[in-house]
């Protein structure tokens, strides 16, 4: 591959994303931000900081990888309310109060409100 052809980036394709800010710089149709390496701070928080928004978030995050593998074709093409569901979960979880929370948390918190729109794009 050029170095041309490599800065075109992938156009027409999903990115997964570890959050790295070069991989959220490529040029791509949509971004989905990596749920596993989400899991894992999130577990984190939980262990550290007894962080019970990192526990609801994860369990969030599962259950949505849950209903992916139960989708069927015909979920993709009409409005889905549980999916729709999902998103609503999700806004009122980043709509946390982070004054009483430690600076990294702080950072995470803003950082998936930052990319809000590279959370659940698997479900579409």
């Amino acid at each position: 591959m050029d170095c041309k052809s490599s800065l075109a980036g992938f156009p027409q394709s999903i990115y997964v994303s570890d959050s790295l800010a070069a991989q959220l710089r490529m040029k791509t149709k949509a971004k989905q931000l990596c749920l596993a390496h989400l899991s894992r701070e999130l577990k984190k928080f939980e262990d550290v900081f007894s962080c019970q928004w990192a526990t609801k978030l994860k369990l969030l995050f599962k259950e949505t990888m849950i209903y992916k593998k139960q989708m069927q074709a015909s979920d993709y093409s009409v409005e889905n309310l549980r999916i729709k569901e999902f998103e609503k979960a999700l806004t009122n979880l980043l709509s946390v109060d982070t004054s009483q929370m430690h600076q990294k948390e702080k950072t995470f918190v803003n950082r998936l409100l930052k990319r809000r729109d590279a959370i659940l794009t698997f479900l579409y």
